[in-house]
């Protein structure tokens, strides 16, 4: 049974089986790798599970009258029944938004890293409490580097401000984009064209030398307006697996990557509850009711 949040440390994975019922109790769990439930999994309040970079796998039934949210930087994978003995509130996956960020304790990106998940590149005071991950001083050197990807909302030119103390290294779909030792104010690129719903990788590499510590990204265009957040992805190829044959809500199932059928399928919501793909669905020979 687990009532309370579990957060993995650095770039740990979960692993929770049984023989009798998962009971999940209302958590939210989060790691950096993936997560596995072996075994028949119970909702016995609304859970949120996430993964940053790597898969979130069922292998058994999932079953409670609660809202099951699944985020996964993988694969999230249902290899039984959902809802089948008692209906699920609701069920949505989606991909995990934000960057991974690579921690080191020198200011050369070796030795060993302490991984976080960041939704924004937004550190004005790396000297600020909680802005590193516990076990990185901000004293002395350090370095970090994001990998993900950002996917531009509107077909457009945008502009990428900064500043950063000390020195910023921003990659984009393999351009350099940004190189600068040292902008205390705002700097910002020349307009780059961009296309809506196009996945583009991005690395964004950052290293403190000593003294005042800081960098953000953010960026501007018509449709988005001046200096706004960056919409992230950790991967671009995030996706939900249904293995079992059924899925039953009593409200809304909302699939937010691309789903593969295993087997014949059918989806069914009691209550009128909405049924949404936003990617695309491989029925691999299979039949999708």
């Amino acid at each position: 049974t687990v009532n309370g949040a579990i957060t993995g440390a650095d770039n740990a994975s979960v692993s929770i089986s049984g023989d009798t019922a998962i009971n999940l109790g209302g958590a939210s769990v989060y790691s950096i790798a993936g997560q596995t439930y072996t075994g028949p999994v119970n909702l016995t309040a609304a859970t949120t599970l996430t993964s940053a970079s790597g898969n979130v796998s069922f292998s058994g039934s999932v079953d409670g009258a609660n809202t099951l949210s699944v985020n996964s930087g993988g694969t999230a994978s249902f290899g039984g029944q959902v809802g089948n003995g008692t209906a699920l509130t609701s069920l949505s996956t989606a991909a995990v938004s934000g960057l991974v960020g690579n921690y080191y304790n020198t200011n050369n990106f070796t030795g060993p890293a302490i991984l976080r998940l960041d939704s924004a590149i937004n550190f004005p005071n790396f000297y600020s409490a909680g802005a590193l991950p516990a076990g990185i001083s901000p004293d002395g050197s350090f370095s970090i580097e994001w990998t993900g990807y950002l996917v531009p909302q509107y077909t457009e030119n945008y502009q990428f401000n900064y500043t950063n103390d000390d020195n910023l290294v921003v990659t984009l779909n393999g351009s350099t984009i940004i190189n600068s030792a040292y902008s205390a104010s705002q700097s910002s690129t020349a307009p780059i064209g961009l296309v809506a719903g196009v996945a583009y990788p991005i690395t964004v590499r950052f290293q403190e030398l000593g003294g005042a510590a800081l960098v953000t990204l953010d960026w501007s265009s018509t449709s988005v307006g001046s200096n706004a957040a960056i919409p992230f992805l950790t991967t671009n190829t995030s996706s939900t697996q249904l293995n079992g044959g059924s899925v039953k809500t009593t409200g809304a199932q909302s699939y937010g990557t691309n789903a593969t059928l295993g087997a014949d399928t059918t989806l069914t919501t009691t209550s009128n509850g909405s049924l949404t793909f936003n990617g695309s669905v491989n029925a691999s020979g299979k039949t999708l009711t």
